[in-house]
């Protein structure tokens, strides 16, 4: 073998290593196992452990089911560049509380006016939006989707909550419960586990009040 042929073999088992380190981390993170990823690759979870351990190298359409998989970007995944999962609208969504009417009900369908007894919806102001990226979280939330945050309601068990980490890393997750020290998660995806993490390790948590699917 020539050296450059070395230098090149080297370069890519540093590279691999790398992308290997993520895949993993967001495997802990997310509670997904090399058995999910081999049936969302539909291989072999031995086929998966030749991945995780630099053996071979997986196609561009592999490293893109991967990275659906575990809810990240395909570009983050592979090279560290641009937003991991959720990628955040530029400025504020809305500085004023706008007024949405209210025109009817699931059961009658939308009246030509909007009901005396219910009025309208308020928004509250210094609400922000930010754009899903990078995975499904199916039957939740798609990429595209856009998520109304509101950062000054203190969010309830039971309800979906933006999260970002001091690390930087971002989620959307369900809040089971919240303590002086700790907070109890849920992923959207119900094969993922429950995780406990630490008030001190997170950055921002605020509540979803709402959800507009790209579809909508």
């Amino acid at each position: 073998m020539s050296l450059q042929e070395v230098i090149q073999t080297v370069s890519f088992s540093t590279m691999n290593m790398i992308w290997i380190e993520r895949i993993r981390e967001r495997m802990q993170a997310t509670g997904v196992t090399q058995n999910d990823l081999a049936r969302a690759l539909g291989c072999t979870r031995g086929a998966v452990g030749h991945y995780l351990a630099g053996r071979r190298r997986p196609s561009l359409e592999q490293l893109e089911v991967m990275a659906q998989t575990l809810s990240v970007s395909p570009a983050w995944l592979q090279f560290d560049v641009g937003p991991m999962e959720v990628q955040e609208a530029a400025g504020i969504y809305q500085t004023q509380a706008q007024a949405v009417p209210v025109i009817g009900d699931v059961f009658s369908g939308p009246d030509e006016r909007a009901l005396k007894s219910q009025g309208s919806v308020t928004i509250p102001a210094g609400c922000y939006a930010l754009v899903v990226k990078g995975a499904e979280l199916s039957p939740r939330m798609y990429e595209g989707d856009v998520l109304l945050i509101n950062p000054e309601q203190e969010p309830a068990p039971g309800s979906h909550v933006y999260i970002r980490y001091h690390s930087g890393e971002a989620m959307v997750l369900t809040l089971v419960s919240q303590g002086e020290k700790e907070v109890v998660l849920e992923p959207l995806l119900s094969k993922q586990s429950r995780m406990v993490r630490s008030l001190d390790d997170i950055e921002i948590l605020h509540s979803i009040i709402g959800v507009v699917y790209r579809n909508g």
